[in-house]
């Protein structure tokens, strides 16, 4: 299966290339598209015990007092709030590459703590290939996403057998989490 998604994903890529190109130079993503998804200014992080991913702002602000606890720590977010934020936390901070490039951009961490639900499964995928325990925290799952997520369910039953932990916000989002395929609640 992740063959197929990878493959999926490569010609999505080549066929959103040129769009995102020319999107990347509207000020909003001047800085996270030619990262994510072009590489630019975007290194692998530093050696870390502990990779957290947030995608936002308001992620990487509810995170930041767990953050805080450890030294050796990474930071990997999706938009350039985010990214502004988790600067101030943690230098080694980047932006999360597009899905075709994690396996030569991931490195290994002890842990990998992914909030909310920032699901990306080349991510959780080489994070435990190259042997990261994965956690899911403050699991949430709006009615709408869920519906949507029921849609490609097969998907996420796949994802879910790599991540070790979920803990989820509510009763529901547990129920939800289940459903998806998801263990260790």
């Amino acid at each position: 299966m992740i063959i197929i998604y990878y493959f999926l994903a490569s010609i999505l890529y080549f066929f959103g290339a040129i769009f995102l190109l020319l999107l990347s130079f509207k000020k909003k993503y001047h800085r996270s598209i030619p990262a994510r998804f072009f590489l630019f200014n975007n290194p692998k992080f530093k050696d870390a015990d502990v990779h957290f991913h947030a995608c936002s702002f308001g992620e990487v602000q509810a995170l930041k007092p767990l953050m805080q606890k450890f030294d050796s720590k990474a930071i990997s977010v999706v938009t350039n709030t985010g990214f502004e934020a988790a600067s101030k936390i943690c230098a080694n901070t980047r932006f999360l590459p597009f899905e075709i490039f994690l396996p030569f951009w991931l490195k290994k961490s002890k842990i990998l703590v992914i909030f909310e639900a920032e699901l990306w499964l080349m991510l959780v995928f080489m994070a435990k290939l190259k042997g990261s325990r994965v956690i899911l925290i403050n699991a949430r799952i709006s009615d709408r996403s869920y519906k949507s997520y029921l849609k490609v369910g097969l998907l996420y039953r796949y994802l879910f057998r790599f991540i070790d932990k979920n803990y989820d916000q509510s009763e529901l989002d547990r129920e939800q989490l289940k459903a998806l395929g998801a263990d260790e609640i």
